[in-house]
């Protein structure tokens, strides 16, 4: 039996829900395949959405047209600012999320999309004529006719669970793993790469002794993801704080001898930056503490999820150590921690719009593509089903996203230019632009985009734009007005006289936010619209508080932007096809090599591949200015 749609995607996690609802939203047909409909946008490990770094992809997401972000606000049961302490660039929101709420409102997303349609099976076999997608196969027997696949399988992919020595094929929380489709991509020559994840128990959260922790509750009101969707509706839940102990640490390396890290049953690589609780025992054996953070899973206050905890260990080493953590003494398990063995794509096979090179019309998002978390899975999601739309409409064009844009131009450039085959996640240290690159100002960098796509309404597009021209006008004004007498008895800070506006803005000792609020709604300078909407709720509001982050770091944002301007320059000077570079007079032999592997298209991406120094590009330039030269006499 066969059936037809423009593109397939595979897997409605939060990399496929994007994709699947962009790709139907640009008008093409989409048929979105998943191995139980029940299970859309599942949170396998820890229940929230969000945090430094990934807030800020998720607010470019619903920036540019994407729906984590309404979908994240609207299941909150707590969300917080992070890092308030610290400069606007590294601040941004998180939310606990009810994990219930929120896969019931991305199914009913999904079923009332247009041009969308929900397929419940299992993917066995890509369809492919002459290095073109031409369709999917599923274990029923189903034949999928299109043009393009999307594969967004997360870890199902070849995946394997362990839980102590023992093992069983499994993707997460027990699910069916995508054997059949790893054997199809293989013989398809697509090169896969073995990695790991993990999770971590859950308890019963009545067992849980909370009086002996510390809690932390949520911020009120409670910061949003979405620029313009409804707040948190609540109600909201506290998180609580307790850490590991000497006990701990001991229980845990009493039960190394099963466990399949330590053991060589685990092959994959595991994330960095968020190890097992084993992992860092073993390879931090000075530190006493580790801190933990648990975290509801849902409204209904049933179940906690120990954050911090994660551990594919024996069960009875499971057991053994929670009962030496401090509230946790007689804490009933409902769902141990696990850790999940899976493929990925080796990252130099995608191009920058995450289509697989070597086979016309296959794109791959999410974990499958070698990052964690998510965000990262959604932001991937958003950008494949854009450019895979594009794909099938034929209009010669592609969707990317520089570093100096948008951090999810940042995840990509560093998946399939600088991944270093474990899982990938972003953080703001990553990002070079930071600085312009803040949570609060996403819209503006990304909304218009979004409204040339089709992915934004006018109307919403209008109110991005008037929030960005009362930004300039907010910022010019700020550079102009200096403080009379008469503003400084009002303010009460006679020795401000004579100031700029802007120039008070920096200093610690001045609550910048009030001093223009102060300032501003007083003077004839500015619109009337403008002075009247500067009330805390008001629209002018968000464009008085990116004004002051800009006036804050003016002297970096104008350093950033010249930076971003010779990268750019860079980027748009291609590589050859062709090239040798071993031919290259000057450049190093590690940098030949790596480069060589990696086929960079542009400078600017050579630059970014690990092995290659600023020093490797000078060479290049001079070769490619000895080609030009040549060119003409090669062709006569």
């Amino acid at each position: 039996m066969t059936e037809r749609a423009d593109i397939v995607v595979v897997g409605a996690g939060h990399a496929g829900l994007e994709a699947a609802v962009a790709a139907a939203r640009l008008g093409v047909r989409v048929v979105l395949l998943n191995t139980d409909l029940e299970d859309v946008a599942g949170m396998p490990c820890n229940p929230s959405v969000g945090g430094v770094g990934k807030g800020h992809l998720v607010r470019e997401i619903d920036a540019l047209g994407g729906v984590m972000g309404r979908l994240a606000d609207a299941a909150s049961i707590g969300t917080r600012t992070l890092n308030t302490s610290k400069g606007a660039a590294v601040q941004a929101p998180r939310a606990q999320c009810d994990r219930r709420s929120y896969r019931t409102a991305a199914r009913e997303l999904l079923f009332s999309t247009d041009n969308l349609r929900l397929l419940q099976g299992h993917a066995a076999q890509l369809l492919v004529e002459d290095d073109h997608v031409v369709g999917l196969r599923t274990d029923m027997g189903v034949e999928l006719s299109c043009r393009a696949v999307v594969l967004a399988t997360g870890t199902f992919l070849g995946g394997e669970i362990f839980v102590g020595l023992n093992s069983f094929a499994g993707g997460r929380d027990n699910a069916r793993a995508a054997t059949a489709l790893r054997r199809s991509l293989l013989e398809c020559g697509v090169e896969l790469v073995r990695l790991k994840t993990g999770t971590s128990p859950r308890l019963d959260a009545a067992t849980v002794d909370t009086g002996a922790l510390v809690r932390q509750d949520p911020e009120e009101p409670p910061p949003r993801f979405s620029f313009s969707g409804p707040p948190p509706p609540g109600p909201f839940l506290p998180c609580y704080l307790t850490a590991t102990t000497p006990a701990v640490h001991e229980a845990i390396r009493r039960g190394l001898e099963q466990s399949p890290l330590y053991t060589g049953l685990i092959e994959g690589v595991g994330p960095r930056y968020c190890p097992s609780i084993e992992d860092k025992v073993v390879r931090f054996p000075e530190r006493e503490v580790h801190q933990l953070f648990l975290e509801p899973t849902g409204l209904d206050g049933d179940e906690y999820y120990v954050s911090g905890l994660a551990t594919s260990l024996a069960y009875p080493t499971q057991l053994a150590m929670l009962a030496a953590i401090p509230g946790l003494e007689r804490a009933v398990v409902t769902r141990p921690g696990y850790a999940v063995v899976y493929d990925c794509l080796a990252p130099h096979q995608l191009s920058a719009t995450l289509a697989v090179e070597g086979i016309a019309g296959l794109f791959a998002c999410g974990q499958l593509c070698g990052s964690s978390g998510y965000e990262e899975a959604a932001a991937q999601g958003l950008l494949v089903g854009i450019n895979a739309a594009l794909y099938v409409e034929g209009r010669g064009r592609e969707f990317t996203l520089r570093r100096d844009q948008a951090y999810i131009g940042v995840l990509i450039d560093d998946l399939i230019q600088r991944w270093g085959a474990e899982p990938y996640r972003v953080f703001t240290a990553r990002a070079e632009h930071r600085l312009a690159l803040r949570a609060d100002n996403a819209d503006g960098r990304l909304t218009a985009l979004g409204a040339e796509l089709g992915l934004i309404g006018e109307d919403r597009a209008r109110r991005s734009e008037r929030k960005y021209r009362w930004r300039d006008l907010l910022v010019a004004w700020a550079d102009g007005r200096r403080l009379d007498a008469a503003d400084c008895r009002r303010l009460g800070r006679p020795e401000l006289a004579g100031l700029r506006a802007a120039q008070l803005v920096p200093r610690r000792d001045v609550d910048a936010l009030e001093l223009l609020t102060v300032l501003a709604g007083g003077d004839d300078g500015l619109p009337a619209e403008l002075r009247s909407s500067l009330t805390p709720s008001g629209p002018a509001r968000e464009s008085l508080r990116v004004a002051v982050n800009d006036l804050r770091y003016a002297g970096y944002l104008r350093r950033h932007a010249e930076a971003a301007r010779r990268e750019e320059r860079l980027a748009a000077t291609r590589l050859p096809a062709d090239i040798d570079y071993d031919e290259v007079l000057g450049l190093r032999t590690e940098a030949a090599q790596k480069l060589s592997r990696q086929r960079p298209r542009t400078l600017g991406q050579a630059r970014r591949v690990p092995g290659v120094n600023p020093a490797d590009i000078t060479p290049l330039l001079s070769y490619l200015r000895r080609r030009r030269r040549l060119q003409p006499a090669e062709e006569d």
